[in-house]
């Protein structure tokens, strides 16, 4: 779809750990397929495909910055053909041990390909609950 096209979510969760840490649980197929509990496949390189949750979530990296910064062209297999969103991940230590992670999605579907419009809050829940929550659980970076 076009630019501006779709809705957007924001979060913001924050972890005891090092900002080196959490980047590694985003960026490292070992570290997401140990807390996700499905295939994966992540190549650290702009341009590179990645396809998460046994390929329910595919796209491409667009860029990566180590440790600090990694944005994606994200899809849901759900969604509608063709339908991009951009996902935004900056990670931050405001203080010694602590990290903060903010994610800005943009162009998220009104409702996916079967007619569901609950589209952005899944994909919300999803990085909750499915990832950070999981990093959490995983790795008791918990605060």
């Amino acid at each position: 779809g076009a630019s501006g096209s779709g809705k957007s979510i924001e979060l913001r969760e924050e972890f005891y750990c090092r900002p080196c840490d959490m980047f590694e649980c985003l960026m490292d197929e070992g570290r997401v397929r140990a807390y996700t509990g499905s295939h994966c496949s992540i190549v650290r390189e702009a341009g590179a495909p990645f396809s998460l949750f046994n390929g329910s979530v595919t796209g491409t990296l667009v860029e990566i910055v180590t440790n600090e910064r990694v944005v994606q062209m994200w899809r849901n297999s759900s969604w509608p053909e063709g339908t991009l969103s951009r996902v935004e991940i900056t990670i931050t230590s405001p203080s010694e041990g602590k990290t903060v992670v903010t994610l800005k999605q943009s162009g998220i579907p009104e409702e996916d390909d079967y007619g569901n419009s609950n589209t952005v809050d899944v994909t919300y829940q999803g990085w909750r609950g499915q990832i950070f929550g999981r990093i959490r659980q995983c790795f008791g970076f918990g605060c």
